[in-house]
């Protein structure tokens, strides 16, 4: 009952934060449309660009709720010949399931924009890059020379200002989804931990029965997390990269360039674009461990206490109604 205890609460601490942050959705939407990143979008981002976002996401939304819907079927598929008491247990789980997927998922969303919107930062100062490795050709005190130097001047201290606008994007995105991502990857921990027990119940009894719905069960929680972990590792590499990028720009001695990207670097520094549940733990792929050392001790802590615990084909099979009440 205590995987089903977490899912709910992860359920009710969604609803309870995205009504108490509605004003910080709206916000970040409006940031979009109304900041300078809409000039963004309208100067450097081709059709091609919004092509690909949108194929990545419906890739990582078509394999994840594909491989979701496909366990949590195969699961009641197999149980379907067993008491009616477990198929009243799918039944009332799978909603939860559902509805923790999709948050899930619009999260995932949030993350890649917030990816995009870095990624058309960084092909811009790939382009300052590239065009500051041709200035070296002009005569320093030619038109084309100051012309080239202004020209990659101003774009840095736009693409300074899309950078503070973005970050405030990531940071409203952390305020009104950083409970319900913590309890969403707290619930997927508790119900790893406990399919893992059962997991290895079988083992200890030595029975086939109910081996593969726990295995089945076992994979969604690891893909939850993995997917979610992948998205803002991915986003925060984009902008690992842009920081690197703004150091390798030749500044051909021109102190106003060379002070325009001190700052710009000093800005990333000082506000780097990083994923938190509210200041309990950074959302990226150092969680993995944590997790892992988690499950591991949850395991060293229960293990022992195998021999109170029912045999588990009886279990499985009849399903008493005081064990799961308990």
């Amino acid at each position: 009952m205590l995987k089903y205890v977490g899912e709910i609460i992860a359920v009710y601490a969604t609803l309870m934060e995205v009504f108490a942050r509605r004003k910080d959705h709206i916000q970040i939407y409006d940031s979009l449309i109304t900041s300078d990143l809409s000039n963004l979008n309208g100067n450097f981002h081709s059709a091609s660009e919004y092509r690909q976002f949108f194929q990545q996401f419906s890739i990582k939304y078509s394999v994840y709720f594909g491989i979701i819907l496909f366990i949590e079927f195969l699961v009641f598929f197999r149980i379907s010949n067993t008491s009616q008491q477990w198929r009243n247990v799918w039944l009332i789980n799978f909603p939860i399931v559902l509805f923790i997927s999709m948050r899930v998922l619009y999260y995932i969303f949030s993350v890649d924009l917030v990816k995009s919107k870095l990624a058309s930062v960084r092909i811009q100062v790939q382009n300052a890059y590239e065009t500051m490795k041709w200035v070296k050709t002009y005569n320093s005190k030619s038109k084309e020379y100051k012309a080239t130097i202004d020209k990659v001047s101003n774009s840095l201290i736009f693409l300074k200002q899309c950078y503070g606008e973005i970050w405030s994007i990531h940071f409203n995105l952390n305020n009104t989804s950083g409970w319900s991502i913590c309890f969403v990857i707290i619930s997927c921990f508790v119900q790893f931990s406990n399919h893992l027990y059962w997991l290895y119940l079988t083992f200890h009894e030595k029975t086939i029965d109910g081996y593969i719905e726990t295995l089945l069960c076992l994979c969604e929680c690891p893909l939850t997390i993995f997917i979610i972990l992948y998205s803002t590792e991915s986003c925060m590499e984009v902008s690992r990269n842009i920081g690197t990028l703004l150091h390798e720009i030749p500044k051909r001695s021109e102190k106003r360039l060379y002070h325009i990207i001190y700052r710009f670097s000093s800005h990333m520094t000082h506000q780097p674009i990083r994923f938190v549940s509210h200041s309990l733990f950074d959302i990226n792929f150092k969680l993995i461990k944590m997790l892992l050392t988690g499950v591991a001790t949850y395991m060293f802590i229960f293990i022992p206490f195998t021999a109170d615990v029912p045999e588990v084909e009886e279990f499985i099979t009849t399903a008493p109604k005081n064990y799961l009440l308990e």
